[in-house]
């Protein structure tokens, strides 16, 4: 887990402004209208495919986290030309989302792609200084580690009544943590960093100035 030193409570934060675009690229830009996000990757990984294939499967009365950790069980035993049918679907989805990235460029100009990617790095600077703002509020923050945030999130997926007790969910969350790639592990990983840059973030606005900064 990241850990991070307590934060001067009585200390203001400033906000960071977003990212700055200098005044040739805004020239270049300003009149161009911005490309839509990029296509999404559809299926995560194979295991993920297989999941999907056995959801209308499961049997009556049993919990969703039980049900999770037998399928585990079975995907680790299950023969390897079987296995090979869910990875040919996955490289299917994979040649899919090529196809899909290729139009998106071929459609849109590189200004264009540009302009949304200054959008997306503009609200991911907002978003981290706004993060750092609610975490300097708090005495002790700690940067959740990346399997936190994925327990977190699954958690708020499940029924009310299925959600409320942390160690049923963390026993399902493991099940599937266990199963993904690195690929899908990719962007919780990020949001763990993310945290952990907006803690270091709203410490170093909160630090005492040196004698040579109040000079």
């Amino acid at each position: 887990m990241f850990l991070c030193r307590s934060l001067r409570a009585a200390a203001p934060l400033a906000v960071p402004r977003p990212l700055a675009t200098s005044a040739a690229v805004r020239a270049v830009h300003h009149d161009v209208t911005p490309a839509p996000e990029p296509p999404k990757r559809q299926g995560k990984n194979s295991f993920s495919l297989y999941i999907g294939d056995q959801a209308d499967k499961k049997p009556a009365g049993i919990k969703s986290q039980d049900w999770m950790s037998e399928l585990g069980r079975r995907w680790r035993a299950m023969p390897e030309f079987e296995r090979k049918r869910y990875e040919r679907k996955l490289a299917e989805l994979k040649a899919q989302h090529q196809q899909l990235l290729n139009e998106y460029h071929r459609t849109y100009t590189p200004a264009q792609i540009a302009a949304r990617e200054m959008i997306t790095a503009r609200e991911a600077a907002e978003k981290l200084a706004k993060r750092a703002k609610r975490v300097a509020k708090k005495e002790n923050p700690q940067a959740k580690t990346s399997f936190t945030h994925f327990m977190m999130h699954l958690r708020s997926t499940l029924p009310a009544e299925q959600g409320k007790y942390m160690p049923d969910v963390a026993k399902l969350a493991s099940a599937q943590w266990a199963q993904m790639s690195e690929e899908d592990k990719a962007p919780w990983i990020a949001k763990s960093q993310e945290e952990k840059s907006a803690l270091a973030l709203a410490k170093a606005v909160n630090a005492p100035a040196t004698p040579a900064e109040e000079e």
